[in-house]
């Protein structure tokens, strides 16, 4: 599951620059629906930077309204996305993808306490990520895809979004001429984010990074969200007990 996104861009234009230059295209202001600024802690039935079309951005809140249900669905399984009756319409006709610059997900301890430690995942070395999603028009809303986590990620959590690479964006955007069955080996059942697929100029390598708590309550809206554990733990030392022994200068 995926249930916290977070987009670091500081304005429209940043985004813009961001997306020409790693999709090669020229993105038109005026086909951009989103006020881009630095968001956190992006949780469900908030807004989110939605690719429509290849060239086009538009606002969709996260999270569909299914009849019957008391709460919203934020994810669509890729294991069950054909069977079931709210997803199997749209994976041909309502493809889209959602920018952000990374996910979080939570570990769970094997003690009795079950206690849950936060991770950011983010791909290495690039300042953009592409979840694969499916719209709903009439509601302005959206789902991520999930899948199962590939190894390298899988003993922090079992699940994990379904990126995209550069080479597959306009594929799972041609809702047209190319049907969901051609993307499933390719792109949702693709094991290995950690090197290149044959053929292709494109990966992604997925670093993760522990992450003091502030993440865990969605009223924490700032950069504090991203503090790494090991950085919250050097600065606990140095204003506590740690004042009174400093290090050594090396």
């Amino acid at each position: 599951m995926c249930g916290r996104l977070f987009c670091l861009f500081n304005d429209k234009e940043e985004l813009i620059e961001v997306l020409s230059k790693d999709l090669d295209i020229k993105l038109d202001s005026n086909n951009f629906k989103y006020s881009a600024s630095p968001k956190y802690n992006i949780s469900p039935t908030s807004h989110l930077p939605v690719l429509t079309q290849i060239d086009r951005i538009e606002s969709f809140h996260w999270g569909f309204k299914i009849l019957g249900l008391s709460q919203i669905v934020i994810n669509a399984r890729n294991e069950e996305i054909e069977t079931k009756k709210s997803f199997k319409y749209l994976i041909d006709h309502d493809r889209c993808i959602v920018i952000c610059s990374g996910y979080y997900e939570w570990q769970t301890s094997n003690t009795a306490t079950n206690k849950k430690y936060p991770y950011s995942f983010r791909p290495k070395n690039k300042p953009i990520c592409y979840l694969a999603a499916l719209k709903h028009k009439e509601t302005n809303s959206v789902v991520l895809m999930t899948r199962e986590a590939v190894p390298t990620i899988s003993h922090i959590h079992s699940r994990m979004p379904v990126l995209l690479r550069k080479d597959d964006i306009p594929k799972w955007l041609d809702n047209k001429e190319t049907p969901f069955q051609d993307l499933k080996q390719t792109i949702i059942e693709y094991e290995s984010y950690t090197g290149k697929r044959k053929g292709s100029t494109d990966f992604i390598e997925i670093e993760f990074t522990a992450l003091a708590n502030y993440v865990n309550s969605v009223k924490v809206t700032g950069p504090e969200c991203l503090q790494s554990l090991k950085e919250y733990k050097e600065k606990s030392f140095s204003q506590g007990i740690g004042k009174f022994f400093p290090k050594a200068n090396k």
